[in-house]
């Protein structure tokens, strides 16, 4: 029985480490995507909190549990924080804008030839969200 968590366990983490990689859009190398990040972590947590509460005769079972769980949830939410950057990211090609995230935040870098005239407080068009 535990050679077979462990088993599952392994396929389950190899498979997440695989998905989770991308390629950043400005240097093209490769990088760990929020889905990867996301699903790896809530892995951990999951993992832990069905140990936690699991009784001692079925913790393999509780944490083979809490981490499918997690990690469900985890990639789910890094995924979506993928995609909403990436939709971001095509909205703004050609205006000037780039996109950058740091953290959980993702920062539009707007320079002032694209968002205001020289003494005006007028915003040009190019510098408004389409």
């Amino acid at each position: 029985m535990k050679k077979r968590v462990l088993t599952l366990a392994l396929l389950l983490s190899g498979s997440v480490a695989l998905s989770g990689c991308t390629t950043n859009p400005y240097t093209g190398e490769s990088q760990a995507g929020k889905s990867g990040i996301g699903a790896g972590l809530g892995a951990m947590l999951g993992a832990g909190v069905g140990v936690l509460s699991s009784s001692k005769k079925d913790r393999g079972k509780g944490a083979l549990i809490g981490a499918a769980s997690g990690a469900a949830l985890g990639g789910g939410v890094g995924y979506y924080m993928d995609v909403q950057e990436a939709k971001l990211r095509d909205k703004m090609r050609g205006t000037g804008v780039s996109v950058t995230r740091q953290g959980d935040n993702i920062v539009l870098n707007m320079p002032n030839n694209v968002t205001f005239d020289s003494s005006s407080a007028n915003l040009k068009p190019a510098g408004q969200i389409p």
